[in-house]
């Protein structure tokens, strides 16, 4: 494995560490968003909701041996907001 990746993976596997121990909390955050004035952070909750329980891909970059699927940049607003609102 290259020097960059090996790099990068390692730094992947230490904040997937820290963040494993703030699931929660990021979970509540999320959700309070949800009922929030701020547009931005009822999507951005919306958002984090769905890279969360459905394991959707936060961006809309994929390496070209991943399937033609759609990550949560490129989601449209009408069809997703119903599922937060529930």
């Amino acid at each position: 494995m290259p020097q960059a990746e090996l790099a990068l993976r390692c730094w992947t596997d230490n904040i997937c560490f820290v963040v494993q121990n703030h699931v929660d909390d990021i979970r509540k955050m999320y959700e309070k968003d949800w009922d929030s004035k701020d547009t931005q952070r009822q999507q951005m909750g919306c958002a984090l909701y769905f890279i969360d329980q459905l394991a959707l891909r936060a961006g809309h970059e994929k390496d070209e041996d991943e399937a033609d699927t759609v990550g949560c940049c490129t989601l449209k607003v009408l069809p997703s907001a119903a599922c937060c609102l529930t």
